[in-house]
């Protein structure tokens, strides 16, 4: 469902507004996003706190009801005037490839990389995304023209924003879980000690936008994978020291404010590298990249987070004293994050000492996590500016005439 609001969201902004008007959209909608992926936690967190866990899902039914009589209300009809059908052979075969993929990234932590289920589940993906292709390349109006991924720009906004969900926006799942275990907070207070996470995020965007035309995407993109990368670092450098959340809070400001830039800037590059008509193909895919970086993201980092918390416990924990078997079982909670259920199994006599090792052992696969991700984060960093033209708006148009004039002679698209 996010897919389908998402892509929609980005196609009708790209059909609706040009020039600079398109550039405080999509300004304004990566502060939206900034807003509501950063204030969920805290709104989250207090629910959960007052009412209980299910009341998060109810209190959504009001706010879409009312945004549906909203966009009924507000938001034209757009269509492209080229569309002629679905493409039912390729919504059946990247859906189930996307499923088996999703499928084996959230259960390969639990269920080990090399199990059948998992290693199935890929081959599975595997085989789907290769049929998909192969579809695809053969139809007239193809779901996704691979063509797109020729075009140098369109190619390097994708990895920026396979970065930004890696590096930048999967932090809005494990920042709780550190806040809560390294600084003893529940969960509304959590969710308010992320604000200097969340305030960059939403206002880098609109002071970013006023520097459109003067500044370049593929700059932009590059400078704020690489604050991303900075913030990351910080995160590692504080956790694998131990320090306070003042120290915390820099590396959330600085990682808040390269997620800020991204937000925006990555969908309007993206979106300026294909003409208008497009739109609804590029949001769709800008969509899907994105989603799969967070879930990369939250699987690879969620792994290196528990492989490593798992080794510094179960050394500690046995050197304090604790047996392998309670270990074991108390470990489980530990790199879940539930540091309070780690200790009810544990010896009185130990308690304290295994509390400080918990919390030592959480930090250090919080720290080796971060450095993952600042690692992705220069990655994507140096491919954006390998790949993003220099002038993407000049590019745009080139293609807009292009594409143009394919529609009177009636080519395939080139790009």
């Amino acid at each position: 469902m996010e897919q389908l609001l998402l892509t929609a969201a980005l196609a009708i902004i790209s059909n609706t507004f040009t020039g600079d008007e398109r550039t405080k959209a999509f300004a304004i909608w990566g502060a939206c996003l900034g807003v509501a992926l950063t204030s969920g936690p805290i709104i989250g967190g207090y629910i959960t706190n007052a009412l209980g866990w299910r009341w998060i899902f109810f209190v959504n039914v009001p706010a879409c009801v009312a945004l549906l009589f909203a966009t009924f209300a507000v938001i034209p009809e757009s269509r492209d005037p080229r569309a002629k059908r679905l493409d039912f052979k390729g919504i059946f075969s990247f859906s189930p490839a996307l499923l088996l993929l999703v499928w084996a990234l959230i259960d390969g932590n639990t269920a080990g990389w090399s199990s059948p289920s998992v290693v199935g589940r890929f081959a599975g993906a595997l085989v789907l995304f290769v049929a998909f292709w192969i579809v695809e390349t053969r139809q007239e109006r193809p779901m996704i023209d691979f063509g797109l991924f020729e075009n140098r720009t369109f190619l390097g906004s994708v990895f920026a924003m396979v970065g930004y969900g890696a590096a930048a926006q999967v932090m809005v799942f494990f920042l709780p879980l550190f806040l809560q275990n390294a600084y003893g907070l529940d969960a509304t207070r959590a969710g308010l000690a992320m604000l200097p996470f969340a305030l960059p995020m939403v206002l880098a965007s609109r002071v970013t936008s006023r520097f459109a035309g003067k500044i370049s995407g593929r700059v932009m993109l590059t400078t704020g994978l690489l604050i991303t990368g900075i913030g990351n670092v910080l995160f590692w450098a504080i956790a694998h020291a131990s320090l306070g959340y003042l120290f915390f809070v820099i590396g959330m400001l600085v990682a808040g404010s390269g997620a800020g830039i991204l937000n925006g800037e990555t969908v309007k590059v993206l979106s300026a590298s294909v003409p208008p008509e497009r739109s609804g193909m590029a949001s769709g895919l800008a969509s899907t990249t994105r989603f799969i970086g967070i879930l990369m993201g939250v699987a690879i980092l969620g792994a290196i987070l528990s492989d490593v918390a798992r080794s510094s416990f179960l050394a500690a924990a046995n050197a304090a004293g604790l047996n392998a078997e309670t270990s074991a079982t108390s470990v489980k909670h530990v790199i879940s994050g539930d540091l309070n259920r780690a200790l009810d199994i544990v010896p009185a006599v130990l308690k304290d000492k295994i509390h400080a090792v918990a919390l030592a052992a959480f930090a250090d696969g919080f720290a080796s996590a971060s450095l993952m991700a600042a690692v992705a984060a220069v990655i994507a960093a140096f491919l954006a500016w390998l790949y993003v033209a220099a002038e993407p708006a000049k590019l745009a148009q080139a293609v807009e005439k292009k594409d143009r004039l394919c529609m009177v002679f009636d080519c395939r698209h080139p790009i």
